[in-house]
């Protein structure tokens, strides 16, 4: 009996020892998830730091573009306008020049 005993005891102790290793073991892998998920926690932040520099980016970049898309229809009206200025001068020019033609060529006498 007292072997019996004896036996469970030893086998109680290395249970003990065997849970022991086992807490110690899921510590330690808890203790690296724990790490690994606060690594990641800390590249996600960086990430969406990233993601909301560059949104904000991207939106000064739309608002410049409507800035060059608004002065280039200004630019375009400003052209169409000076073309229109030019063609009526080139008009007005042909228009003096036949008149000036008129004015120099010899009248006929009758």
């Amino acid at each position: 009996m007292t072997a019996q005993i004896d036996a469970l005891r030893s086998e109680i102790a290395d249970l003990k020892q065997a849970h022991a290793s086992a807490i110690i073991t899921s510590e330690t892998e808890i203790g690296l998830w724990k790490t690994r998920c606060d690594a990641q926690t800390t590249e996600n932040r960086t990430l969406d730091k990233r993601l909301r520099s560059t949104l904000v980016e991207l939106e000064e970049c739309r608002d410049q573009l409507k800035t060059l898309r608004d002065k280039e229809a200004d630019v375009r009206a400003q052209t169409a306008s000076a073309q229109a200025t030019v063609e009526q001068q080139r008009l007005q020019i042909e228009s003096l020049e036949k008149q000036r033609e008129k004015q120099a060529s010899p009248k006929k006498e009758h």
